[in-house]
């Protein structure tokens, strides 16, 4: 394909790529973090059945991916949150940065209480030591969700406000086929075409979209 002609439309198509990957990334990853949320209250898991931790630490690290440093596009701004949702998602961006992804051995989330701390306990008899661990319940997940459906939305809108701003590339007899978008290089061409093994590659491993 061929590169643009001005300087000026080449900064300007490079951002609007950045800024539809970033919303599209994130759009599919509020989907994927509601459907998981769903699947866990289908579940009706107790706190202390072993798939209760690791699925709500995946729930609520899947949360933060589109909001952390997803090089080289770089995160989605947090500016997308609803300003009545804004203290509950810098909640779940703090859980996510202090205690889970990675975890922060000196946390204190609020006076005596150190959710990753490891104590030793001895009664006398027996000494042991164990782990705290934060356990997320289900209201918080219940909270989340009106905070997913409105991100989902407003994703959805910008993510087709920028491709529309790339759809002239395109045409019934112009570049036919299927084109990686370019989010590496701005000096590079905007669209690239797949070859044949990375089109093979990619049918082998896509994924559907959640619906």
């Amino acid at each position: 394909m061929t590169k643009p002609k001005t300087k000026t439309l080449v900064n300007e198509e490079f951002e609007a790529a950045c800024s539809l990957w970033r919303m599209e990334f994130a759009h599919h990853t509020f989907q994927a973090v509601r459907t998981g949320i769903e699947h866990f209250f289908e579940r009706k898991l107790h706190s202390q059945e072993p798939e209760y931790y690791p699925m709500t630490v995946g729930l609520i690290c899947l949360y933060a991916r589109p909001f952390t440093n997803n090089r080289p596009v770089g995160p989605l701004s947090e500016d997308v949150v609803p300003q009545g949702h804004l203290a509950l998602h810098r909640d779940i961006i703090k859980i996510r940065h202090q205690l889970f992804a990675p975890g922060d051995a000196s946390v204190m989330t609020r006076p005596n209480d150190y959710p990753n701390d490891l104590v030793f306990v001895n009664d006398g008899k027996d000494c042991r030591f164990n782990m705290t661990r934060l356990l997320v319940e289900r209201p918080f997940f219940e909270w989340i969700i009106p905070l997913l459906d409105s991100l989902i939305e407003k994703t959805r809108y910008h993510s087709s406000k920028f491709a529309n701003k790339l759809k002239g590339h395109f045409g019934s007899f112009k570049n036919i086929g299927e084109f990686r978008l370019n989010v590496l290089d701005p000096a590079a061409p905007i669209f690239s075409k797949l070859t044949e093994a990375e089109k093979t590659t990619r049918q082998a491993t896509i994924r559907p979209p959640p619906e």
